[in-house]
């Protein structure tokens, strides 16, 4: 899923960039950010752009809570 980020610029993210969300754990994205560090972000944060990954991602977040 990708997705473009809404918040203020700061050192590992930049507004109006499209970051891919490579799992969704938590009700969080992990993203990998400009620092080229994966961390979990607020969705509420993005503005998703394209959402066809969306339910792959749901479900790997899924199996990685059960782990």
């Amino acid at each position: 899923m990708k997705v473009k980020y809404i918040g203020s610029t700061d050192i590992s993210l930049e507004n109006g960039k499209i970051y891919d969300v490579i799992s969704i754990e938590c009700g969080s994205y992990r993203i990998v950010d400009d620092t080229e560090e994966d961390y979990l972000f607020s969705p509420k944060k993005f503005e998703i752009v394209s959402d066809n990954d969306r339910k792959q991602l749901e479900e790997l977040g899924k199996s990685r809570m059960k782990s």
